[in-house]
């Protein structure tokens, strides 16, 4: 993402009003996924991600959501109630999302109840 993007990003998210804090989290949880793209596990070339190995595996979205649990269960019990688990989850659940919905696995287009 660009610094422009982010900053738009920004605005949009102080221009609702969050009871919860939820914008700062999105921001942030931005910023973390922005920053793994030069982070992940990598063959020696730097093209091939393990992600992209479980995704040619058709087992990226049970996976993520494997490793979302792992830190939801994490949080509170390593380091203490450390912001990075529930980050790391929501990733996770951010990439099993975006693997279905590429693979036309949802079966509704509905993102909420009404």
């Amino acid at each position: 993402l660009t610094a422009l993007y982010m900053k738009q990003m920004e605005n949009n998210m102080n221009n609702i009003e969050w009871k919860y804090g939820e914008g700062t989290t999105l921001l942030e949880l931005t910023e973390y996924i922005e920053g793994t793209y030069g982070a992940h596990y990598t063959n020696k070339n730097n093209d091939v991600q393990t992600l992209d190995v479980f995704e040619s595996r058709g087992t990226l979205s049970s996976t993520s959501i494997d490793n979302a649990i792992k830190y939801l269960m994490r949080y509170g019990k390593k380091s203490g109630k450390n912001k990075m688990d529930l980050i790391k989850a929501m990733h996770y659940l951010v990439l099993a999302t975006g693997f279905d919905r590429k693979n036309g696995e949802f079966d509704s287009d509905t993102i909420y109840e009404k």
